[in-house]
């Protein structure tokens, strides 16, 4: 039979043993440090100033990348831009002529052009031809066309007047002038297809 004090060892050892366990496991689940959330990368960006929430996560706007705003260009914008581009290859290429290539400045111009002004533009191509044959020998002279600036004089949805400026550069025979021009180009789009009606030089 055990004694008084050896009960009362036993009692006081079980009472320490409980407090050291209790102590331990309330260290082990709450004596952890919290830790910050991960933050979630595909989280939607806010249009205004105020954080974005998304289940835990906050994130501060100004910590997420700021996104451009895309230009939205109207049809009219493309439909004018068009016209103008169509213009400019036209005078460019109709411009500028040399007599190495006789008439090929008109011939380039066919597909840009509505069928009157054709008509009217290719009535000299067969004497522009035999000219070309018929030239002197180290006699050369010829143009270059280049548009400096456009500007669009009136527009509507089938048609618009447009206003370049040139710089076209005279060669004969080695010597060369340099002038500013100007050149009106009526537009006219026929099926689909924005085409030179008629055209001036300024």
């Amino acid at each position: 039979m055990m004694s008084l004090r050896t009960r009362l060892f036993i009692v006081i050892s079980l009472v320490v043993l409980l407090i050291l366990g209790i102590s331990i496991f309330l260290f082990v689940r709450f004596g952890k440090k919290t830790t910050t959330p991960p933050v979630d990368q595909n989280l939607p960006i806010s249009q205004n100033n105020t954080p974005i929430v998304s289940g835990n996560n906050t994130v501060p706007v100004a910590s997420m990348p700021v996104v451009g705003v895309p230009v939205v260009v109207s049809s009219e914008d493309i439909e004018k831009n068009a016209a103008k581009q169509l213009a400019k290859v036209f005078i460019e290429r109709y411009g500028t002529y040399s007599t190495d290539n006789g008439a090929e400045n008109v011939k380039e111009i066919k597909s840009l052009v509505v069928p009157s002004l054709w008509a009217t533009l290719s009535k000299n191509l067969s004497t522009a031809e035999v000219n070309e044959n018929q030239a002197p020998v180290g006699n050369f002279s010829g143009m270059t066309t280049q548009v400096f600036s456009t500007e669009l004089n009136t527009w509507m949805q089938d048609s618009a007047t447009i206003i370049m400026q040139l710089v076209r550069t005279e060669d004969k025979n080695g010597t060369q002038t340099v002038k500013h021009q100007n050149a009106e180009i009526n537009m006219v789009k026929q099926n689909g297809q924005w085409l030179v009606q008629n055209f001036k030089w300024l």
